[in-house]
């Protein structure tokens, strides 16, 4: 198995080819790793026999950060494939991670499948993690492309740091990150409020490409604050703010189809977030879960999940995947997401913005 904390700074990264900046160091497989599910003598049943089983089972529960667009494209998708296997999912924030925690601990049933954004879960629970098996769909998957290699993959890199404003309050936009410091956006700039690990690297990112200086004059502006993108989009959306600074692009595209005043754009420094994967030990599905789990590593997988520039595939010359080649990117580094480190920033972020 191996563990992989991402670079704090890429520059020009073809990301189109998934040109992942990766430091990793190798280590023994947990030993409390599973087979696959079925297996034989030698480990590893045919793929017919895991699909018969899993028609047999036929659900599989995906528990997930990503937002419903994203995971209503991969489950039609998947469906179309696999009519008489089920895929329930249920759509969460930071609360998600928690609800897991209590089923593993309690041996209850739920998720068979978790995909949450950032790998600082998937690393503290590896030992609740079942290798993916023998997909079909890995051998065309980067070897690159894993949190835990064989274990959790990463199913896309998904950008936070998007500057998103309601084109009729301000109609010529935004390019950089300055200007967010222009007065007319005195209490009509929208942010994220709590510090989590995410939080704390988004804006420990500002600090370390805009200065030290750049959050308190960001305060200066009066923004409001909410707990995720899609209640921020929005508010953009309907005139409640005129821009933010946190966003995600399905949402933002899903507003602009339903006619929404509302556009956007990648700053040339950009923040991203991995979207890794994995099945649950614990799951009783766990023939559906590795028949899910290839198809959203397949070619029509990927292409379901990063369809409309929702995020960036692993896989090269996906239709629809976003492409940030040519921007300065910076992946959130769970390494440095300590709980001194997140401390911190819940101070600092109180007293810059909170005065308190």
């Amino acid at each position: 198995m191996k563990r992989r904390t991402y670079a704090t700074r890429a520059a020009a990264v073809a990301v189109g080819a998934f040109a992942l900046i990766l430091a990793g160091c190798a280590s023994a497989a947990p030993e409390s790793a599973t087979a696959s599910p079925d297996s034989g003598a030698d480990g590893a049943p045919s793929w017919e026999s895991v699909v018969e089983k899993a028609r047999a089972e036929g659900t599989v529960t995906l528990y997930s950060h990503a937002v419903p667009t994203m995971l209503d494209s991969l489950v039609e998708a998947f469906a179309l494939e696999y009519p008489d296997i089920k895929v329930e999912y249920v759509r969460g924030a930071t609360e998600l991670p928690a609800r897991v925690d209590a089923e593993i601990a309690g041996k209850t049933p739920g998720a068979d499948i978790v995909m949450f954004a950032g790998d600082n879960w998937m690393l503290a629970n590896a030992e609740h993690l079942a290798p993916v098996g023998d997909l079909p769909s890995l051998a065309e998957w980067p070897e690159d492309a894993w949190v835990i290699d064989g274990v959790a993959p990463i199913t896309a890199i998904v950008p936070l740091s998007i500057i998103a404003w309601n084109t009729q309050i301000f109609p010529d936009g935004f390019e950089e990150w300055s200007d967010l410091l222009s007065s007319d956006l005195d209490g009509r700039l929208g942010t994220r409020d709590g510090i989590g690990a995410t939080e704390a690297l988004f804006y420990q990112f500002f600090e370390d490409n805009q200065g030290e200086d750049y959050l308190p004059s960001l305060a200066a502006q009066n923004p409001r604050f909410y707990p995720s993108a899609v209640p921020m989009a929005q508010a953009v959306a309907s005139g409640e703010i005129g821009v933010a600074i946190y966003s995600v692009v399905p949402t933002l595209k899903e507003l602009q189809d339903q006619g929404a005043p509302i556009d956007y754009i990648l700053p040339q420094e950009v923040i991203a977030n991995p979207y890794p994967a994995a099945i649950l030990k614990k799951s009783e599905n766990q023939n559906a879960a590795q028949v899910f789990m290839d198809f959203w590593l397949s070619e029509k997988g990927q292409t379901a999940f990063n369809t409309n520039e929702s995020g960036v595939s692993a896989l090269p010359d996906i239709d629809g995947s976003l492409d940030l080649a040519g921007h300065d990117l910076t992946y959130f580094d769970s390494a440095r997401a300590t709980p001194d480190f997140i401390s911190e920033w819940d101070a600092k972020f109180r007293e810059i913005f909170h005065g308190n």
